[in-house]
């Protein structure tokens, strides 16, 4: 209920409590059924208009592809795509314990090779700009996704 409909109310209680005949307390108690029956149905209706938008928001209005859930989907896809290329890229850089030896990864190519230090240090730096860059856009197609 509103203020004006509550302070409304309050008068029509305060004539029934103060209605000399039976007839008039009936009267009023019936304009206080009439103003509650009105501002439920009010509030009814606005509730229902916003789960009417909720509902929109949550399915996409008949598109799934719009729905909430397949955009978190998809958010969810890019980013077990992004964390899956991390550890590849890791691997690449430093190596792993799986295959035993340093001389497959790019940090013991930099490390032993002096001759080609600058151009492989320049090419890994250019390297993990272009990840750097790559996941930045990923990142921000996924959250743009969510909107």
């Amino acid at each position: 209920m509103t203020v004006a409909q509550l302070s409304q109310t309050e008068i029509i209680v305060k004539q029934i409590k103060g209605a000399s005949n039976t007839k008039a307390a009936i009267s009023s108690m019936a304009d206080l059924l009439l103003n509650v029956e009105a501002a439920r149905g009010d509030e009814y209706r606005r509730l229902k208009e916003r789960v009417v938008e909720l509902r929109v928001a949550i399915s996409g209005n008949g598109d799934p592809s719009k729905s909430l859930l397949s955009r978190m989907e998809k958010a969810e896809d890019t980013q077990r795509i992004a964390v899956k290329t991390l550890a590849h890229l890791n691997e690449l850089i430093i190596g792993s314990a799986e295959n035993g030896t340093d001389e497959e990864n790019i940090l013991w190519m930099v490390k032993n090779n002096k001759e080609n230090n600058k151009r492989l240090a320049g090419n890994v730096s250019r390297f993990a700009w272009l990840v750097i860059g790559a996941l930045t856009a990923a990142g921000i197609a996924g959250a743009i996704s969510l909107i």
